[in-house]
């Protein structure tokens, strides 16, 4: 059975899939993502939620003013990128990036990368500094994985090097850590970008929306043949 990923509201949920999913075993909210909706190859595109699935899917996420998404989140995940490099270990081989077709900026200065390959499709890449943020990158080749990818088009709200993305901040009231997550999709290929920051005052981060995507934008080595517009785009009509 292959694994099919269902990436909504940044939180993913696994599906077995078989020759197609047994809609009993799904929430009633989900029963009719295949309504009006888009195909493009691996990628199901919801293209508008009924009021039911938007209660559902917005539950604990609202939209900040600037555009990004903002969810209540576990102590557990704002721990994500620590985790990821507890777990990763210290690369050796450069050319594991251009295997990825990623680069390091060199506004970056000395820094640390590390590896946590999870299987054959699936790996992310840490970088650590001495006076900047931790930020970690995840790769997922869910096409070659036989995986399929459903979106809700409401909640792209960025772009990185030209493509749809998803920019939410994850925030626990418990703490001032928080954690950046920017999400796209291109070429069968899945991208998770997780940055580390801090909130400021009760409610600003310390790095701008505009910074997380320059820097996820900076990271990849394949850049479009005309100019990007990576800057937030104006919340979408909900």
């Amino acid at each position: 059975m292959a694994h099919q990923r269902c990436l909504c509201l940044l939180l993913s949920l696994g599906l077995l899939k078989s020759d197609h999913i047994i809609a009993q075993t799904l929430p009633k909210e989900l029963r009719s993502l295949t309504d009006q909706n888009t195909t493009m190859g691996s990628v199901l595109v919801i293209e508008k939620l009924n009021p039911e699935q938007r209660k559902f899917y917005w539950q604990n996420t609202t939209r900040h003013p600037l555009g990004y998404l903002e969810n209540s989140s576990t102590i557990e995940y704002l721990n994500v990128v620590d985790e990821m490099a507890n777990l990763a270990v210290k690369m050796t081989n450069p050319a594991l990036l251009k295997d990825y077709k990623l680069t390091v900026p060199a506004t970056l200065g000395a820094h640390s990368i590390r590896v946590l390959q999870e299987d054959r499709h699936r790996i992310n890449f840490v970088f650590t500094h001495p006076k900047r943020p931790s930020h970690a990158l995840m790769i997922w080749n869910f096409k070659n994985a036989g995986a399929k990818i459903t979106l809700v088009r409401e909640f792209f709200n960025c772009k990185v090097n030209g493509v749809n993305a998803v920019l939410a901040l994850a925030k626990n009231n418990s703490t001032t850590k928080v954690v950046w997550k920017l999400s796209w999709w291109t070429k069968g290929i899945d991208y998770e970008f997780y940055v580390n920051d801090n909130l400021k005052d009760a409610t600003h981060p310390i790095l701008s929306p505009q910074e997380v995507i320059a820097l996820a934008s900076s990271l990849s080595a394949e850049k479009p043949t005309s100019p990007a517009n990576n800057t937030l785009q104006s919340p979408a009509i909900r």
